[in-house]
């Protein structure tokens, strides 16, 4: 799910929890990109530089009125990978999330959800959570209260980070599970086969 970047700690969030809170998911193609410097005593560090991707819409999976397939949108991100930026590919297609800023702009990190559309084959669980449309997908669990995706979750909770499994169990979690209503109840789906933490994990 990361893009490539250096000096920025990976995210072990699941990726239903960050679909849950984005303000923003979208499937589009970048055309072009554009950096803005940050002061001149910033050069070479570029804590304070912008990128700006133009990103035509292809599919709106989440976010406002305004945000609509056929149209370009404009995604900001970090000038410096340590500030966890994005590294997108012009012409690439992506399926991307993201936040909105106090001013009313588009952005994302790489904490987002950050995925070559032609990287998801080799995912087809997550592809389908992310972009099909049945009771399995993100986007109605979501939208049907399944949105506490954590390790304090009373429903859907996500291994314990102190457990030796933990980054086996949690890569199992996010490639194959969706936390799913049924029975007008959330739990984990498709978790089965997960390496699971010593600490217990409800699949139920």
């Amino acid at each position: 799910m990361l893009s490539d970047v250096s000096g920025c700690s990976p995210s072990f969030e699941h990726p239903q929890g960050i679909f849950c809170r984005s303000y923003f998911v979208i499937r589009g193609t970048v055309n072009s990109v554009i950096k803005i410097d940050g002061p001149p005593e910033d050069e070479g560090a570029d804590n304070f530089a912008v990128y700006k991707y133009s990103i035509l819409i292809i599919r709106k999976l989440k976010g406002p009125a305004q945000i609509q397939t056929g149209n370009e949108v404009i995604v900001e991100t970090s000038g410096n990978g340590a500030l966890c930026s994005l590294s997108l590919t012009v012409e690439e297609e992506y399926v991307l999330s993201g936040s909105q800023t106090a001013d009313g702009d588009l952005q994302s990190f790489s904490y987002d959800i950050v995925y070559k559309v032609e990287d998801l084959g080799t995912m087809p669980l997550i592809r389908d959570y992310l972009l099909g449309t049945g009771r399995n997908t993100y986007k109605r669990n979501c939208n049907r209260g399944c949105t506490d995706i954590s390790g304090r979750s009373s429903y859907c909770k996500t291994p314990d980070w102190t457990d030796p499994n933990f980054f086996i169990a949690i890569q199992c979690f996010s490639d194959n599970a969706v936390c799913k209503k049924r029975n007008s109840k959330c739990s984990w789906y498709n978790a089965d086969s997960c390496e699971l933490s010593v600490m217990p994990v409800r699949i139920s």
